[in-house]
């Protein structure tokens, strides 16, 4: 995994969300096709209820994969779990 990523899903897990928006955006600017990046993002749009914007990014995710759910089932239950 990206390792900006990576660092934001631990600042997100321990509740530093400003600091975990910092760390996926520069971690999907050398990856920009990263689910767990992307899911993360949308999860933090979540937290600033901010659902129309994070529902956009599950609807692309969905889209751009859903020829491939085993892509989509292993990221998400690895970023949701």
């Amino acid at each position: 995994m990206n390792i900006d990523i990576q660092k934001a899903y631990e600042l997100f897990y321990s509740r530093d969300f400003e600091q975990a928006g910092i760390y996926v955006a520069r971690g999907l600017e050398s990856e920009p096709d990263n689910i767990s990046g992307q899911l993360l993002v949308a999860r933090l749009l979540l937290i600033q209820q901010e659902y129309d914007e994070a529902c956009k990014i599950f609807r692309f995710i969905y889209e751009k994969h859903r020829h491939n759910l085993t892509v989509l089932e292993t990221n998400i239950l690895r970023n949701f779990m």
